[in-house]
Order: C-alpha cells, then sequence, then structure tokens
C-alpha cells in the first residue's frame, strides 16, 4: 500500500456517507432550525440561552449550509468532515490508531449526526497533538496552535473540560521546565471564560429548571457499564440480549488484552487522555448529570491509541472485525438508526382532514416535527409546561374542543406527562381510538382518535 494515508480516509468517508440521509431526530432538528432561522448574531444572543452548549458549532452549521444547503446530508457533512479531520490527524500520532478510529462504528454513527460532539473531539485531538509537538521542538508555532484548539475545544462543548487538567498534570510529571509556556497557553482560554460567565450562568440556571426526568448520565453503575459496551462494541443493541451480550464480551476481549499490554509499557500521555475525563466526568455526575458515552467521543482517540501501541496485529484484526460487525448491524437495522420523523410526518400528512389537529406531549410541536412539516393541519403542544401540570387539562381541552380528529404522539409521554392528562382529557371529550400505530422508529406510538358522533 504505497499511500495508507489516502485509503484511510477513503475508507472513512465511504463508511460515514452510507445511511447519511437518516431522518434528523430531536436534537439535530433544534440545531438545524437554529441555523436556519437564526441570524449570527441571534444564535450567540437569543437562541445560546436557552440550549447547554457553547456557539461555535451552530455557528459554522449556519456557515456551512449557507454553501451547502439545509439537507440532512449537507447539514451532517460537516460531522463527516471533522470526523475525517479527527482520523488524519491520529493517523500522524498512530497510524493503526487511525484505521482503527476509521472503522469505529460509535464513531461513524456520531460523525453521521448533526451535532458537536465529533467538531468537538477534532479540536480535542488537534490540541493533544500540537501539545506533544510543542514538547519535543520547543518551538512557539506549537503552543499557539495548542492555546488555539484548547479554545475551538470549549467553545464547541462543555463536556471536553474534563480533558484540561491532563496537560498540566502531565507537564508537572514529565516536562516541568514547559510549565510557564504552558501556562501562557493557557490565557486565551482563560479570557474566553471570564467574558462567557454570564451566558455560562444564565444556561446551568435554565439547566437546573429542567425536570431530571429529561436529563441523562448521572453517576451510576449502569451508565459505567454502558460507557463500557458502547466503546467496545458501537451504538448498537438489540434482542435476544444473550447474543448481544455475548458478542459485547468478545469484542471486549482483545480490547482489554491490548489495554493490559499497553499498560505495561511507557505511555502516560495516552492513558491520561483516556483515563481522567472518564473519571472526573463520572465524579462531576454526582452534581449534575454529564456521564454519557456520547460526551466522550474525544477520548476515543486516546482508546484507540492504547489498542494500536499493544502492537499485537491479530489483536487489532479482531478488533478491526467487531467494528465491522457492529457496522453491518447498524447499516442493516433500522432499529439502531435514528427516529423516523420524516417519515412520521409524512404519513399524518398525507390526507390530513380539516378539524384534524397533531397532539405533542409538549409545551409546542417537537422540533422535527416543525422541521418536516408542510403544514397541512394543525401541530399543537398540549402540556402547559416542559411537564405536565393540572392546567394542562383545561389546555387540552380548549386545542380539540372543535376538532373530529387527533393524531396523539406519545413521544416523550413518559417523561413529560407520565400521570397521563392529556389521553385523559382526550376520552373524556368523546373521542374514541380508531387506529395505533410504532412503525416509526424512535417516534413513539401515533394514535389516530376520532369524535364519536352524538346520536
Amino acid at each position: 500500500m504505497k499511500n495508507p494515508l489516502f485509503w484511510i480516509i477513503a475508507l472513512t468517508l465511504g463508511l460515514r456517507i452510507v445511511t447519511l440521509n437518516q431522518s434528523f431526530w430531536l436534537d439535530e432538528a433544534i440545531g438545524a432550525i437554529a441555523a436556519r432561522d437564526y441570524s449570527y448574531s441571534e444564535i450567540v444572543t437569543r437562541f445560546i440561552y436557552f440550549d447547554n452548549h457553547p456557539p461555535l458549532y451552530y455557528l459554522l452549521l449556519k456557515f456551512w449550509a449557507s454553501i451547502f444547503g439545509y439537507s440532512e446530508i449537507a447539514l451532517r457533512s460537516l460531522s463527516v468532515f471533522f470526523g475525517a479531520l479527527m482520523v488524519f490527524i491520529l493517523y500522524k500520532i498512530n497510524k493503526t490508531a487511525s484505521l482503527l478510529l476509521a472503522t469505529s462504528q460509535i464513531h461513524i454513527y456520531y460523525s453521521q449526526e448533526a451535532r458537536m460532539y465529533v467538531m468537538a473531539g477534532f479540536f480535542a485531538i488537534l490540541a493533544v497533538y500540537f501539545f506533544l509537538k510543542a514538547l519535543k521542538n520547543k518551538k512557539n508555532t506549537g503552543w499557539l496552535i495548542f492555546s488555539l484548539a484548547l479554545v475551538g475545544m470549549m467553545g464547541t462543548d462543555y463536556m471536553p473540560v474534563f480533558l484540561l487538567p491532563v496537560f498540566p498534570f502531565y507537564v508537572f510529571l514529565r516536562k516541568r521546565k514547559a510549565f510557564s509556556k504552558l501556562v501562557a497557553s493557557f490565557v486565551p482560554l482563560v479570557i474566553f471564560g471570564v467574558l462567557w460567565l454570564p451566558v455560562i450562568s444564565t444556561q446551568i440556571g435554565n439547566y437546573r429548571e429542567v425536570s431530571s426526568s429529561f436529563l441523562f448520565g448521572g453517576a451510576t453503575f449502569k451508565q459505567a457499564v454502558l460507557f463500557w459496551i458502547k466503546f467496545a462494541f458501537g451504538r448498537i443493541s438489540f434482542e435476544p440480549k444473550i447474543i448481544y451480550y455475548a458478542l459485547v464480551g468478545l469484542a471486549s476481549l482483545p480490547i482489554i488484552t491490548s489495554l493490559f499490554i499497553s499498560f505495561r509499557k511507557r505511555n502516560l500521555l495516552i492513558w491520561l487522555w483516556l483515563s481522567v475525563p472518564v473519571i472526573l466526568g463520572f465524579l462531576a455526575s454526582f452534581l449534575f448529570p454529564a456521564f454519557s458515552y456520547f460526551r466522550f467521543v474525544y477520548i476515543l482517540p486516546a482508546f484507540y491509541i492504547l489498542i494500536a501501541r499493544a502492537n499485537k496485529k491479530f489483536l487489532v484484526y479482531l478488533v478491526i472485525l467487531f467494528n465491522f460487525l457492529g457496522l453491518v448491524i447498524y447499516y442493516a437495522d433500522p432499529h439502531q438508526q435514528r427516529e423516523q420523523w420524516r417519515q412520521a410526518v409524512k404519513f399524518i400528512e398525507s390526507e390530513p382532514e380539516p378539524e384534524s389537529i397533531a397532539l405533542f406531549e409538549f409545551s409546542a410541536p417537537f422540533a422535527p416535527y416543525l422541521w418536516y412539516s408542510q403544514d397541512k393541519l394543525e401541530a399543537r403542544g398540549a402540556t402547559d409546561a416542559i411537564s405536565a401540570g393540572p392546567k394542562t387539562k383545561n389546555l387540552t381541552r380548549k386545542l380539540i374542543e372543535d376538532k373530529s380528529r387527533i393524531y396523539y404522539f406519545d413521544y416523550l409521554r413518559d417523561v413529560s406527562d407520565p400521570e397521563r392528562f392529556v389521553e385523559k382529557v382526550i376520552t373524556e371529550e368523546g373521542f374514541k381510538e380508531i387506529s395505533k400505530t410504532t412503525e416509526f422508529v424512535g417516534i413513539g406510538a401515533i394514535t389516530t382518535y376520532e369524535k364519536v358522533k352524538q346520536i
């Protein structure tokens, strides 16, 4: 293979293009609407206050969409681009690890998602790469790019904050003469943090007001196990569970063996890169939910570097084999993919009735419905707040009083309306269930109700 980098990047792009046109799911649609409907200044001054991320990804997404458009493929191609850049930089560090990342199902999944996780991962590996270069050649250029990468990383997502202690810790242990330059390289990030502090304070306040039912990633044994499962075998799950867990166990064997071998070698920085964010993220989750595997895409390169540095080709081949097995399952099974909002909206808007309404268990129709809807029928949120309360009953009655048909979405019902206020009102007001479909992945059930005519 005369040019392995070319073929690895080609493989990276090819694997990430497959199924790229899936329907947007909830969080993707929120970001897509922000990029389409808000100006650059409004993203920073309005939208971001109701989000829990920094603005850099959304700003870049808007710019990207102004060139390539707003289709699923166009918006997701930004993440594909950053996913390929992650593989490219990892190739500079370890060629074998770049092949592992190129075929990683979990990395492919999030490289296909119009979210900020892979972009943050790019800035993280960029920071590590130039940190290493700066320590070796002692040129200020390396420190400058390292410094800018840190700002880019934290301007994209907050979760890589757990990577920041790795650099001073490593310098303290191994390169104390570089401490002054390291401190100087953190100055732009500190300035950014101080200027951004009022926004973070508002975001934290809004975050605390959200019902705990909507928050994911607590410091639990289940989350820790899930973390390992997804890193080892990918973001997939299927029945029967005995086969699924057996495959997870088999996929884990070459990884555990490789990590054990690498632990005995000199890989301090890489081990810090992998372990410190996980430990700090888990501990921080006792205070606020933060420990979810998808928020740690930025440590995947370290994970694969350690596997590669075991220098056992047979183990690498086994890891790649299970990577591809996870990929085949992901590509072939729609249930492993994203919520099918595009198909669901098309279903209820195919033959709209003049006195029909789409009803949602939220204070407004969910973002992906709004994204795909052609406004062929009225769509409203039935709850008076993020979580249903006593006022929900009166609101629901008012919404359906002059309707003859209701398309009721139970999406997120268990967290937004566990007492079933909306459904109770629908039946109390004389509506009868005539059909129910669960064919759209990730949406839950769509129940069609019709008003019972009084004789």
